[in-house]
C-alpha cells in the first residue's frame, strides 16, 4: 500500500531518473496479487480441512461481496466528490481544473467494464483497475487451485509463467500495442497470483521453512538479481516495460518481505504495518484521485521534491480513510454478518 501511494504522488512530479525510482512503486500491485492469493489459499485450505466439498459459486458471492460493496461506496463518495469540487483524468492530468464528468466512464465504471476500453481503465481513480481485475481472479482461483491440487505447484508455476509471457509478447510484440486495457487484463498478473498460492501451499507444509526459504541473504541476493533484470528490461523500450514485471515483482516481494522481517522486532513497526493492512481496502480505493484535486500541478519552489507535500498529502488521507472506514465500510460490514448470522439461525 506505500509502494502505491507513493508511485501515484512521486509518479506525477518527479521526471527523469526519478521518476525510474517513482515508477518502481507500482510493483506494490504484484504484492497485492501474491498477498491476494496467498489469503484466498489459505483461507480456502483450513475449511477443506472440515468440508469435503467447496460450494464455489457461494464462495464467490461472498468474495464477491466483500469486494463490490467497497468499490461501489467509493464510487459515490469519488464521483460525488468531483460533481461538488472538479475532475481531473488520472494520472495523465496536466493540471487541476474543472472538467466535465465522463458520463461514459462513469457508466463503464458502474457496469464493470471499464478495463476493457483503454481510456476508462484509469480515468477518475486509477485504483479502480484492480478492484475489477481481482474479481476476474476469483473466477480463475478456481481452476489454479484445482491444478495445484491435481498436479502439484510446479505445474501451477510454470504454466502461469508461461500464459503469463505468452501474453505479454501477443500485446506487446505481435500486436505492437500499448493500449492501457491490456495493461489491467489479469492474465498480465497471472504469474504474481499464481505465486501466491504457491507460497501459501509451501507455508501450510512446513511453516518454519517457508520462513527460511524467503529471508535470509540467498532470497536477498535472488530479490536483487530479479531487480536488475527488471531495471534492464525497463530500459529497452515498450516492449521491456512490458516484460520487465515478470522479474521486477517477484524481486520487490521478495525484498519487501525480508526487509518487513527485519522490522518485525520493532513493536511500533509491527503496530503500523498492521494498522496500514487493516484499512488497506479504503487507502486503496479512496486515495488516488485526492493527488489531483487537492493539490497543485507544478509543485512550488519551497517544496521541489514534494516532499512536505506528501506528508500534507497523507495527513489528509488518515483521518479519511479512518472516518470511511469506520462509519461506512465497517458498519455495512457488519450489517452483512449480521444478516448471514440471522440466515444461519434460521437454516
Amino acid at each position: 500500500m506505500i509502494y502505491i501511494i507513493a508511485f501515484h504522488w512521486f509518479g506525477r512530479y518527479w521526471t527523469g531518473d526519478l521518476a525510474l525510482v517513482a515508477n518502481a512503486g507500482a510493483q506494490g500491485n504484484h504484492i497485492f496479487f501474491i498477498l491476494s492469493a496467498f489469503g484466498l489459499t489459505l483461507a480456502l485450505s483450513r475449511k477443506a480441512n472440515s468440508e469435503n466439498r467447496q460450494d464455489w459459486n457461494q464462495w464467490f458471492s461472498y468474495r464477491a461481496k466483500k469486494i463490490l460493496i467497497p468499490y461501489y461506496i467509493s464510487v459515490i463518495l469519488i464521483v460525488g466528490f468531483i460533481l461538488l469540487y472538479g475532475y481531473v483524468s488520472g494520472d495523465v492530468a496536466g493540471k487541476s481544473k474543472r472538467m466535465n464528468l465522463n458520463f461514459d466512464t462513469v457508466l463503464s465504471t458502474v457496469f464493470l467494464y471499464r478495463n476493457f476500453i483503454g481510456g476508462h481503465s484509469t480515468a477518475i481513480n486509477t485504483p479502480w483497475w484492480f478492484a475489477i481485475t481481482i474479481l476476474q481472479f476469483y473466477l480463475l482461483f478456481p481452476i489454479l487451485y484445482g491444478v495445484l491440487r491435481k498436479f502439484g505447484w510446479k505445474a501451477v508455476a510454470i504454466s502461469s509463467f508461461a500464459i503469463n509471457a505468452g501474453y505479454i509478447f501477443f500485446y506487446a510484440v505481435i500486436l505492437g500495442s500499448t493500449n492501457n486495457a491490456f495493461n489491467c487484463f489479469p492474465l498480465r498478473f497471472i504469474f504474481s497470483f499464481s505465486s501466491g498460492i504457491i507460497l501459501c501451499h509451501f507455508f501450510l507444509k512446513d511453516g518454519s521453512a517457508f520462513s527460511k526459504m524467503l529471508t535470509g541473504i540467498k532470497p536477498v541476493i535472488a530479490g536483487i538479481a530479479l531487480e536488475v533484470v527488471g531495471i534492464y528490461l525497463s530500459l529497452q523500450g515498450d516492449v521491456g516495460k512490458a516484460f520487465n514485471e515478470l522479474f521486477f515483482g517477484p524481486g520487490v516481494f521478495v525484498l519487501t518481505f525480508n526487509f518487513l522481517h527485519w522490522l518485525s522486532s520493532s513493536h511500533f513497526i509491527s503496530r503500523f504495518v498492521r494498522l496500514i493492512g487493516e484499512y488497506s481496502l479504503p487507502l486503496f480505493l479512496l486515495h488516488a484521485p485526492f493527488i489531483y484535486i487537492l493539490f497543485p500541478a507544478n509543485l512550488p519552489a519551497w517544496d521541489p521534491y514534494g516532499l512536505i507535500n506528501f506528508l500534507l498529502y497523507v495527513a489528509f488521507l488518515i483521518p479519511l480513510t479512518w472516518s470511511v472506514s469506520k462509519f461506512i465500510f465497517d458498519k455495512i460490514d457488519n450489517i452483512s454478518s449480521g444478516q448471514k448470522a440471522r440466515a444461519f439461525a434460521v437454516k
